[in-house]
């Protein structure tokens, strides 16, 4: 969380922190007045470990460096603008422990067991299996800026906009496959698969609300208008090899291997998605204050999605192209009642909607299929006591999709529409607070989720 410059204030801040693993976490910020009217704000952060999951072969690094100037001229009139910048490095990175068969197993773990046979050894606890120079990391930065005017007469203006642009890699051995004791391995072995993933990713956004608070039949009301338009352009390069692509190595003392060059080894996949993604949105929202104690609020959004897509074979050069459109309408609504005081209930109805898959990275196929559809029921309440220092939330609800992607039943090799799924729950948490220096949390929470409608 980026921290803002407060006008009028002169203040240093500084973290050192040294923990196990040869971890290290350094950062520090500044807040200096330049004017009245202005302040500016830097952070800078920098971590290194051996390893944040205590395995093997697992240097990690992060760093991060934020700038901002915010001009205030007026208590009504206020402008942000920002920089932020952050890096990170995870070398032969960890895709965690590999389940064996249980005779293999050394010290056999009951935290994860399969109906075939297979468990967790403790014994591999720190093994990473990733070849010599694998890693995945990111480098982004975000150029933000915000408008806040309050106009007079309950009128009030904000204005965002953004820009964001980054670059990630993630090569890496993804999946295990055991192998049983062989002449060359007889302590066991795994074959790996092998990706390289690269992503180049281009986005900006521009939003603006107007909201009034003032009056309607002589009771209060809140209401906002907004609108939104945001492009991205999004490359991304995915090379998988099989399992039989890697040497194999030793399940107890895994033998380092380097990472592959070239693209001969992808044979299983070798793509580049190339989209650019642009979406327009108009959304209103409003609170009725029927009563002091009694709320209604409801909102709608309507979207209009346009996708220009092309996948590109890379072995071949072929490329499949696409566009489809998608015009989306969404709402919401509900209330909130104060029973007596300190005590809130309220209730909500959401619908929603989704991409059968991820919009950026969908296939030619799956990009061709409409929108899935969602809807979600919502009851609580909010108990607060002691004078502010205890507070109780509790809630229940469901959620379901439909449209998910399921199996023709008459022809099984054939993807369609039409499973659902859905899921229910309640939870409730609380906070009790004391001392100043002493907050006590806790909860508890129960879901039952599932496919209603399914053919696999």
């Amino acid at each position: 969380v980026t921290r803002k410059p407060v006008i009028g204030e002169r203040r240093l801040d500084a973290l050192l922190s040294v923990g196990s693993f040869d971890t290290v976490f350094g950062a520090g910020g500044v807040n200096l007045p330049v004017t009245a009217t202005i302040a500016v704000r830097a952070d800078a952060s920098y971590q290194r470990s051996d390893s944040l999951y205590d395995v093997e072969n697992n240097d990690t690094f992060s760093a991060g460096l934020t700038a901002s100037a915010l001009w205030r001229p007026s208590e009504r009139l206020s402008l942000l603008v920002a920089v932020d910048h952050f890096e990170d490095r995870y070398d032969a990175t960890y895709q965690g422990l590999p389940l064996i068969p249980t005779r293999f197993a050394l010290r056999p773990s009951d935290a994860v067991r399969s109906d075939a046979g297979l468990v967790a050894d403790r014994a591999l606890r720190r093994r990473n299996y990733n070849p010599d120079g694998a890693y995945s990391g990111s480098d982004e930065t975000t150029v933000r800026s915000r408008l806040d005017w309050v106009a007079g007469g309950g009128w009030t203006v904000a204005v965002d906009l953004t820009g964001y642009a980054a670059d990630r890699a993630f090569l890496l051995a993804d999946s295990q496959a055991f192998v049983a004791p062989t002449a060359s391995f007889p302590n066991v072995s795994f074959r790996q698969s092998y990706q390289d993933f690269r992503h180049d990713h281009r986005f900006w956004n521009a939003r603006g609300v107007v909201g009034h608070d003032g009056q309607v039949a002589g009771r209060r009301n809140r209401f906002s208008l907004g609108v939104e338009h945001n492009d991205t352009d999004f490359v991304s390069l995915r090379q998988q090899a099989p399992v039989t692509a890697l040497p194999a190595v030793d399940v107890r003392r895994p033998a380092v291997i380097a990472r592959p060059r070239g693209t001969a080894i992808f044979t299983t996949t070798n793509v580049t998605f190339d989209s650019r993604l642009k979406q327009t949105s108009v959304f209103a929202e409003d609170a009725l204050n029927l009563t002091t104690r009694w709320l209604l609020v409801g909102g709608v959004r309507w979207d209009h999605v346009a996708l220009d897509r092309a996948t590109t074979q890379n072995a071949t050069g072929a490329v499949d192209r696409n566009s489809p459109t998608f015009d989306p309408v969404s709402w919401r609504a509900g209330t909130t009642w104060e029973a007596v005081p300190g005590v809130t209930l309220y209730a909500q109805y959401t619908t929603a909607v989704s991409p059968v898959s991820s919009i950026l990275l969908a296939s030619i196929a799956n990009s061709r299929f409409r929108l899935t559809t969602g809807r979600a029921y919502e009851a609580g309440f909010k108990a607060i006591g002691w004078n502010g220092r205890a507070s109780v939330t509790g809630a229940a609800y469901r959620i379901e999709q439909e449209d998910i992607l399921t199996r023709d039943p008459t022809n099984p090799a054939l993807t369609v529409q039409g499973g659902r799924l859905s899921s229910q729950g309640a939870e409730v948490s609380a906070v009790v607070t004391p001392t100043k220096a002493l907050r006590l949390s806790g909860g508890v929470s129960y879901t039952d989720a599932q496919f209603d409608e399914l053919s696999e």
